[in-house]
């Protein structure tokens, strides 16, 4: 009998702890041990859209689409690669325009655009630029007058320094009336530690991070 009452409570113990993990929103990347010095081990994880729809509103900013935001506290300087697939369904507008972002910024190429509504002003202005031109350039998903269900692919690579850092999938919507879905989404974090001495070629590290209570 004790026996069986100890098995049980194992049981729970375990139940518990998976059920904190999955709660918890917040992913620790800690440093390398000294064993790991001479290798780069890589890390994966997958976070899984829920709710599993969300409607697109209206806005001058990229909104983050819910049940999507994963947080990572890093130790040492990291690379993450994020990739992103999921669909949207556009109702008769202009579309949604779709990126990833860290700490709430843009990621377009190896730039952090500020997610503000004056976006195109503060990362290399173009004259008679507006932040509709700007959206248009950097989205696959600026569609003309039709309804239409796609598949959506976003994906980037982020070098980032140690601290709390946010990631989002941001969808803007600039068409009054229409209306516009994501759903069925999941992100994909493939990251490994790298050593600040060599730093990866050709990715410019990205010192912002998301301060305490985002």
């Amino acid at each position: 009998m004790p026996s069986i009452t100890f098995f049980i409570s194992c049981i729970l113990l375990v139940v518990v702890r998976c059920n904190n993990t999955l709660n918890d929103e917040v992913i620790d990347v800690p440093a390398r041990t000294k064993r790991d010095l001479s290798v780069s081990p890589t890390h994966f994880y997958f976070k899984y859209q829920n709710p599993s729809h969300f409607k697109v509103s209206v806005s001058d900013i990229y909104i983050p689409v819910p049940g999507l935001r994963t947080v990572f506290n890093v130790a040492e300087s990291t690379l993450f690669e994020i990739t992103y697939q999921g669909s949207c369904e556009i109702y008769k507008g202009k579309g949604v325009h779709i990126k990833l972002l860290v700490d709430d910024h843009l990621i377009v190429g190896d730039q952090r655009t500020p997610n503000k509504a004056n976006r195109h002003l503060l990362t290399n202005p173009i004259s008679g630029e507006t932040a509709a031109h700007f959206d248009q350039w950097l989205s696959q998903h600026h569609l003309p007058y039709e309804y239409a269900t796609l598949p959506i692919i976003q994906s980037a690579v982020v070098l980032v320094r140690p601290g709390r850092h946010i990631f989002d999938l941001g969808v803007h919507h600039g068409d009054t009336g229409n209306v516009s879905v994501i759903f069925g989404g999941t992100m994909r974090f493939k990251w490994s530690i790298v050593d600040s001495l060599n730093p990866v070629r050709g990715l410019t590290m990205w010192n912002g991070t998301s301060p305490v209570g985002n």
